[in-house]
């Protein structure tokens, strides 16, 4: 991820209250003291919510992962250049590495409890480097938060996000505004899940998510969820077999580029499922993290052998 050099962190000690000018503390810390000060904050004030209300980035080189997929439309022309666009294919080199970047961010982002709160494609940066790598970066944490998984403290309720990329319960909290459903860095997980069916096809990210622009309760129906009750009972069961990506792959259809690509490539598929399931939260979330934990080192493993090997496609 691009390295913030100082960030602007919001804090309201008194809880999940309507934010404004009156009850709301804004410190500008250098970014490399923002966590340590988050902790000592809820520590002192369980019920505090902290937030990322501005950050000072560095610069990330490369492009939009969103022009990786899409191509680029040319002011000039009007045409879609397509310079930089790669087709994604799991068992493949290029999907492979930035899905490593995605999971690694994700690593390290739930080590320190952040919520980027907008993973899409429009704010990942891809740069090719000097060997060929596809290397990740992530950009415009304006929605970034900080927030366990299962830690009670600084739990956040805001609908924030970009529609077909946002978690079923923090969905539930933009449409339904007298129930509210606390949420941590597990949401992240589904973004991340959602913007690896998107790169691997983008047709059927837009079928699952047909009208979601001017109804925003089609992406939790889509995917079989369609109460706040239901979204916590999916979180508290262990062992629950309501499949976010199952339900969405019903969606797009057996024939679908995403199903056929996804059935093709067994562990690539596994670590995406795992990772929509940790994005449930509660125990059913935190056994899924643990399980996802374990394969993206399994993976990992298998990835560096298969470069040192240098073949073209990584059995699965």
């Amino acid at each position: 991820m691009t390295k913030p050099i100082f960030v602007i962190v919001a804090l309201q000690k008194t809880g999940p209250q309507k934010t404004n000018s009156s009850t709301t503390e804004y410190h500008y810390l250098p970014a490399m003291e923002a966590e340590s000060f988050v902790k000592e904050i809820a520590q002192a004030h369980p019920q505090a919510q902290a937030a990322i209300a501005g950050q000072l980035m560095e610069l990330a080189p490369g492009f939009e992962l969103h022009e990786c997929i899409y191509g680029k439309m040319s002011s000039k022309t009007q045409k879609v250049d397509k310079t930089n666009q790669v087709i994604f294919t799991p068992s493949e080199k290029p999907f492979k590495q930035v899905m490593q970047g995605l999971f690694t961010h994700m690593e390290i982002a739930m080590e320190h409890n952040y919520l980027h709160r907008d993973i899409k494609a429009e704010n990942v940066m891809i740069n090719k480097n000097d060997k060929g790598e596809y290397e990740v970066r992530f950009i415009d944490g304006g929605f970034a938060a900080y927030g366990g998984r299962e830690s009670k403290k600084l739990e956040l309720t805001e609908g924030m996000g970009t529609r077909q990329y946002m978690s079923p319960r923090v969905v539930i909290n933009r449409i339904q505004g007298r129930t509210k459903l606390p949420y941590g860095a597990e949401v992240d997980f589904y973004s991340t899940g959602m913007l690896l069916l998107e790169m691997i096809d983008p047709n059927s990210l837009k079928k699952v998510h047909t009208t979601n622009v001017t109804n925003p309760t089609k992406i939790v129906t889509k995917l079989g969820v369609f109460s706040a009750q239901q979204v916590t009972n999916l979180s508290e069961d262990p062992n629950s077999t309501n499949n976010y990506l199952d339900v969405y792959l019903k969606a797009a259809g057996d024939s679908s580029t995403v199903s056929q690509k996804l059935n093709a490539s067994t562990s690539e598929k596994q670590l995406i499922n795992l990772c929509f399931e940790a994005s449930k939260g509660g125990k059913s979330g935190e056994k899924a993290f643990e399980q996802w934990k374990t394969a993206f080192e399994q993976w990992k493993t298998a990835f560096e052998q298969w470069k040192q090997e240098n073949s073209s496609v990584l059995p699965t």
